[in-house]
């Protein structure tokens, strides 16, 4: 097929490139021999009148010429490949479909298996993908290598500069964040005050080990000397480290409330003012007519509610209920 004389076969190849940097990696990438990667560049080369990767010192760069054609040509190829792909309309007993969702542990062990469970009656044919957030969460959705991010509204934690231009969202739910000790230490039994907090070995959550929480940005925001005795990669994995110990750590109340029964762990309300949890819903203004993301962006939130979180649309929330801990 061709349009105004260019091959679109040679799309594919151009998009590979582009992103690569490397004619190996781009073959490799799309299954075809470095030969004819080799090829499809030249014929782009003739075509664009421009050597589109140049060879700056051991590797390969982006002329300014390819620079411009990279989003261009990537949501190109995501437009082609989602209207060959999308029915008119979604039947969710009969459609199927495979949607691919970053998001926290927190959101995975609160909001997922109650959605797994609930899609097997009412969507049967849908399947979801769940993977944990990186520093490029966000760029993998510009990039269409996931369908949506359930990340808190503070997208620059996530990342930095992110290209939220392209990004659509909306507000899920919201949670409040809690002191959590081991049940058995000396801490828990006294009134939890801000110095006796401050006092306490203190486990930090950093997601990838380079992503701040909310709660954690909040802490450096306000300057507050915790003492850090490690940092984690998750809440999970923050709260079954403080199990047995005098350490403390923050997570949300949602994800406390079902894992403190079985790491023996206490909630206490935190001793000084933190900002709510709230998590977006964020998925790419190219899917926003596509009859089976809208369906399931409305199956989310109907869960959300279902799980008694604080669900917010339009209008402003409530603040979320204190459990007595």
């Amino acid at each position: 097929m061709h349009l105004d004389k260019f091959d679109l076969n040679l799309l594919v190849a151009l998009d590979a490139l582009l992103t690569e940097k490397h004619v190996t990696r781009a073959a490799e990438k799309l299954y075809v021999s470095q030969p004819a990667m080799s090829a499809a560049l030249l014929r782009l080369r003739t075509y664009f009148d421009d050597q589109l990767l140049v060879k700056v010192g051991a590797s390969l760069e982006l002329t300014p010429r390819a620079q411009e054609l990279v989003g261009e040509v990537r949501d190109l190829i995501f437009r082609i490949r989602t209207t060959l792909r999308t029915a008119p309309t979604f039947d969710p007993l009969t459609g199927e479909r495979e949607m691919r969702l970053l998001m926290s542990d927190y959101s995975a062990t609160v909001f997922v298996p109650t959605l797994t469970r609930a899609l097997l009656t009412d969507a049967p044919g849908m399947r979801c993908l769940v993977e944990h957030l990186t520093p490029d969460s966000l760029t993998r959705i510009d990039h269409g290598l996931a369908d949506f991010c359930i990340t808190v509204e503070q997208r620059e934690l996530l990342e930095n500069n992110p290209n939220t231009e392209s990004l659509n969202g909306d507000l899920l739910f919201e949670d409040e964040f809690v002191v959590v000790l081991d049940a058995t230490s000396k801490a828990a039994g006294h009134p939890l005050t801000l110095e006796r907090l401050l006092a306490l070995p203190y486990v930090e959550v950093r997601f990838a080990h380079a992503v701040f929480s909310v709660v954690e940005a909040a802490i450096r925001q306000r300057k507050l000397s915790f003492h850090t005795a490690s940092v984690m990669p998750s809440f999970i994995e923050a709260a079954g480290l403080i199990a047995g110990t005098d350490m403390a750590t923050i997570i949300p109340r949602q994800l406390a409330r079902r894992i403190a029964p079985a790491f023996g762990l206490a909630i206490r309300p935190a001793p000084m003012d933190l900002p709510a949890l709230r998590e977006t819903l964020i998925w790419h203004k190219r899917n926003d007519a596509d009859p089976a993301h809208v369906w399931f962006r409305g199956y989310l939130h109907k869960i959300a509610q279902s799980l008694g979180f604080q669900t917010i649309k339009a209008g402003a929330a409530q603040a979320p209920q204190r459990e007595t801990a």
